[in-house]
């Protein structure tokens, strides 16, 4: 029997089913105004819920062994994702499941499938984030590719950036006019064979490098440990002040001019900070925040992601005590 056939039906069905689920739930929250992280939040954690309840639990409990050895399936085979999920149904756990069950491998393998399916889902869900974010409310779920694109990230994707040009139009002439500017100031450096702008440092070179690398949700994390910082009796050193404004400077969402602060997305990640993150996301944030401030010695907001950081692993260390 071709047990991957029956893996690669049920895989592909859950696929399908859950993809149908995700798009009918934004569009229905959609119609009733919900901000899209309380919609993302709301999907994640129903899709969470079902996985563990309906296929987690009883996969640990009914068929423990079985089911440990496909989670290692990476240290018996080498080879694609589909071989090793082939060779392993086809021989090792078929070999342990028939020697201690009786119930069906095929009902086994199916649940097996479903299970994986669900957390492949879950976790793209939660990695391409703004992507969706920009489906929900652009409404274009002819973008809805539900996997992950190949060998480029999201924000590199036509789709994306297209969507980007549709909410932010004056930024498409802003890139344009940078573009042309840029294409200006390189015939002028060939011809000229200096560079127009006013010469600067190895170190400021370094400095600015840094400051332009700082990405819209790192900028947003920032603003809400300033809004932190502010709210306490002890104040920020001035010159800690002068060097975040200059990080924060400006961001390419506009829609906390347009809409109501619950319907704007960059408002809740500024609102909620590392919490409007969830999972590896959270530290993800952190850590890429961190490694970018290190080198511009802020300690005031370093301290701040030390306790965010702490905050995160002591949540993982108490989740696994339930």
């Amino acid at each position: 029997m071709d047990y991957f056939k029956i893996y690669d039906h049920f895989y592909r069905k859950a696929q399908d089913v859950s993809k149908r689920m995700i798009i009918a739930e934004m569009k229905k929250e959609k119609l009733k105004n919900r901000p899209f992280s309380t919609v993302h939040n709301k999907i994640v954690n129903k899709i969470e819920d079902y996985i563990r309840e309906s296929f987690t639990k009883n996969l640990e409990q009914n068929f423990s062994e079985s089911y440990s050895m496909f989670q290692k399936k990476h240290s018996y085979y080498e080879g694609t994702e589909i071989e090793k999920v082939k060779w392993i149904l086809e021989d090792e756990i078929k070999q342990v499941f028939k020697k201690n069950q009786t119930s069906s491998y095929n009902s086994f393998i199916a649940d097996l499938a479903i299970e994986t399916s669900l957390k492949v889902t879950l976790h793209h869900y939660y990695d391409y984030r703004d992507y969706y974010s920009l489906i929900y409310d652009l409404d274009k779920y002819e973008y809805f590719i539900f996997k992950n694109f190949e060998s480029i990230a999201f924000e590199d994707s036509e789709f994306y950036k297209s969507m980007l040009d549709e909410k932010y139009p004056h930024k498409v002439k802003e890139r344009e006019q940078k573009l042309k500017m840029q294409a200006l100031q390189s015939t002028s450096a060939k011809e000229t064979k200096k560079t127009t702008s006013k010469d600067i440092s190895e170190k400021e070179g370094d400095i600015i490098g840094v400051l332009d690398s700082f990405t819209d949700d790192e900028k947003f994390l920032i603003i809400h440990i300033i809004s932190v910082l502010i709210s306490k009796p002890s104040s920020i050193p001035l010159t800690d002040l002068m060097k975040l404004v200059r990080i924060v400077g400006t961001y390419e969402d506009l829609d906390i001019f347009l809409n109501s602060p619950r319907k704007v997305t960059s408002y809740s990640k500024v609102n909620k900070g590392v919490d409007y993150y969830q999972g590896k996301n959270q530290l993800n944030i952190i850590d890429s925040t961190s490694s970018k401030l290190s080198t511009l010695n802020i300690e005031v907001v370093k301290h701040q992601l030390l306790n965010m950081k702490h905050k995160h692993h002591q949540n993982k260390v108490n989740s696994r005590k339930f």
